[in-house]
């Protein structure tokens, strides 16, 4: 017996003889110093130094690490402290690996990426000569973790990594404040806590959270059996917003398929929530993501909590509900929104979506919506009182209104479609949109009824160079008496335009308007008191009456047709000319918008027809009416007014006609009576 208890003692004690010449070997780990230093800068090209290296052999076995930084030409990262901690006989008598804890405090990793494209986290030494590959695994053998797996807990705190990107002059900085996490092991669920930031020049984040795991043997399966998260976010560069959200989630990582599943996720935002359930396939290769989408959400609340709620207006009750279903598909560089349908407010919406990055991102769209009223709105979101006339607009501000970098940067194919729309001021209905933009070219269509008729145009603009647009417009059968600022005239319009315009500001296109618009008013009514005015202020000159005054102020009319033309800009050179009934006028001058102005010299001339309406003392047919139109563009019943000095030429004319007149008669008394009507006939005109 004493042979055999010699044995057992003998063969049980080689482990702890082999763990104590270990521990004779590393009782300094500073004698290795030197050696983990240049093993280190061997194997990645930077710098080790290390503080302080000790051991802590019983119970447990810990090695202690302190002020420990790694250099590459610039301080890359620095440790203040770490140990790890390992159970002793787990290691001695089974040959498994036990943590007993690991902590880690104070690790600062900084990386800089320099103005001249170099980074202070690729090695000098790199590229002499190349990596040597990595060994090729067996096609479907499965990444393994240990086969055993225990750490009783882990403890991080204060990780902080800071990004600065002097080409693009920002600077990201994420800290991990503290993570626990106790039970770790293959066998039963444990239990994790975390907490960190977020800080950039556009965002600031808050976040903690906590999530219950369970592993399977060989890291195969992490399964989520909760993960909550709370968020609160700053946004400076939006109004300097904070918002609080959360996230709640239940998945599973399984290495086996190469497969990531979310069964139900839940985010929580300012006035709604967005939920659905996700997977992910081919996880090591090339993802493949489909799920579904819900949002639920009121846009008003959103707004509100954005400080954005004045940016569009609002009545009563709109923007109060959103609610989408959507069906997600993703992948590297893609995303598709198929079979959308939903509600805002009252409004139903259904289509598709679909989104591809790379060097030019597109965008595709085909999407519908049925009645979006937006009546009742007014001026800083609030609602406009019923019978109250829209506000006279001021001068505009010089802007760019063709987006050049966007038409540059992106593509888009898309189409809307709206049953009805409806403003204070406008009411459409099949409302049709299209948008085709490729190469920085872009067709933009627009069709709709409106006003008892229907308007429609095409703007095509090349946006490669100098943007250069054309524009082609039509309105057919539009009843002018539903545009409140039209009081003035009436009827049903009938237009064509055809307007080739150059840049990208406001001013730009102002000043490089060229074109044609053709109009037809038929069936109307036309303010004449202007002119009325103009024949008062010639009547009272020369004591004598024109009739005109006996004419209607309102005047009806069967047909209104004349062309304007813009010619090198609507600054001036502008001409139009329009006829109605036995008048005759012709304009010429020019309008600013950006300061609201209009400055036109307009002429009528008046003859008589027989049996026609308007009816003019023979003195003056053939005589150039003047009115002068100056003022606000914005108020344009006010503009015509009689010009003064047109005035007094005009009635010199008149003197001048009556002298020719009074000749004729006297020389036509000399003829012969059968001559009288030849001769008269020929000589209509000589005198004006």
């Amino acid at each position: 017996m004493n042979r055999t208890v010699a044995v057992i003692t003998a063969v049980a004690a080689l482990p702890l003889l082999a763990f104590g010449a270990l521990l004779v070997l590393v009782a300094n780990p500073e004698t290795f110093r030197d050696e983990i230093q240049s093993g280190f800068a061997a194997g990645t090209g930077w710098q080790l130094e290390t503080g302080t290296m000790t051991w802590r052999y019983f119970p447990p076995i810990s090695l202690e690490l302190t002020n420990v930084s790694i250099d590459n030409n610039g301080t890359l990262a620095e440790l203040q402290a770490a140990s790890i901690d390992v159970a002793l006989l787990p290691l001695v008598f089974g040959g498994n690996l036990e943590l007993q804890g690991v902590s880690i405090k104070g690790l600062d990793l900084t990386l800089l990426q320099r103005a001249d494209g170099t980074n202070n986290w690729t090695p000098a030494t790199r590229g002499a000569a190349a990596d040597p590959a990595p060994e090729a695994m067996d096609e479907g053998t499965p990444l393994r973790g240990p086969r055993t797996l225990r750490v009783r807990s882990v403890d991080l705190a204060d990780i902080r990594v800071v990004y600065v990107d002097e080409v693009a002059a920002s600077r990201t900085e994420a800290t991990l404040l503290d993570f626990r996490a106790s039970g770790i092991g293959y066998d039963s669920p444990f239990d994790l806590t975390f907490s960190g930031k977020l800080d950039r020049t556009d965002l600031s984040l808050r976040a903690s959270g906590r999530a219950t795991l369970h592993l399977a043997p060989g890291l195969s399966q992490i399964e989520i059996a909760s993960l909550e998260l709370e968020h609160d976010v700053r946004l400076p560069a939006v109004n300097d917003v904070d918002l609080r959200m959360t996230l709640s989630l239940v998945g599973a990582l399984d290495l086996d398929s190469d497969r990531a599943t979310v069964s139900r996720y839940a985010l929580t935002v300012p006035g709604g929530r967005v939920e659905g359930s996700l997977e992910v396939r081919d996880l090591t290769d090339d993802a493949e993501l489909t799920g579904d989408l819900s949002v639920t959400l009121s846009p008003h609340e959103t707004m509100r909590a954005l400080a954005m709620e004045h940016a569009l207006p609002v009545a009563p009750g709109m923007l109060e509900s959103l609610r989408l279903a959507t069906d997600l598909q993703a992948s590297a560089g893609s995303v598709q929104l198929s079979g959308i349908k939903g509600a805002l407010d009252e409004t139903t919406i259904t289509g598709r979506a679909a989104a591809v990055s790379g060097e030019v991102p597109a965008l595709s769209f085909e999407l519908s919506m049925g009645e979006l009223d937006l009546t009742g709105t007014g001026s800083e979101g609030q609602p406009s009182p019923a019978n109250e006339a829209p506000a006279a607009a001021g001068p505009l501000q010089d802007s760019q209104l063709i987006p050049v970098d966007l038409l540059r940067s992106l593509q888009v194919d898309g189409r809307l479609n709206v049953a009805r729309f409806r403003t204070d001021t406008l009411e459409l209905d099949d409302l049709a949109i299209g948008i085709i933009l490729k190469s920085a070219r872009l067709t933009n269509t627009f069709a709709a009824r409106a006003y008892g008729g229907s308007i429609d145009w095409q703007a095509k603009i090349n946006a490669r160079k100098t943007p250069m647009t054309q524009l082609d417009a039509h309105v057919v059968g539009v009843d002018l008496t539903q545009f409140p600022t039209a009081e003035w005239i009436t009827g049903t319009l009938k237009l064509d335009t055809s307007l080739a315009l150059e840049g990208a500001l406001l001013s730009d296109l102002l000043a490089s308007v060229d074109g044609t618009t053709r109009f037809d008013i038929s069936d109307g009514t036309l303010d004449i008191s202007p002119l009325k005015q103009a024949a008062g202020v010639v009547d009272s000159l020369r004591g004598k009456t024109s009739g005109v005054a006996e004419w209607p102020d309102t005047l009806a009319f069967t047909n209104l047709t004349g062309t304007h033309r813009f010619e090198d800009g609507a600054g001036a050179d502008q001409r139009l000319d329009f006829a109605l009934e036995t008048i005759r006028g012709v304009g010429e001058g020019g309008f600013d918008l950006l300061a609201d102005s209009v400055d036109y010299d307009l002429f009528v001339v008046m003859d008589n027809v027989e049996g026609n309406q308007l009816v003019v003392d023979d003195s003056f047919t053939g005589i150039r009416w003047p009115l002068s139109c100056r003022g606000p563009l914005s108020e344009p019943a006010t503009l015509c007014r009689p010009d003064g000095a047109g005035l007094r030429r005009m009635v010199s004319d008149i003197a001048k006609q009556d002298i020719g007149r009074k000749a004729q008669d006297k020389l036509f008394e000399k003829l012969p009576d059968d001559v009288k009507d030849k001769a008269r006939n020929l000589l209509k005109g000589l005198f004006r």
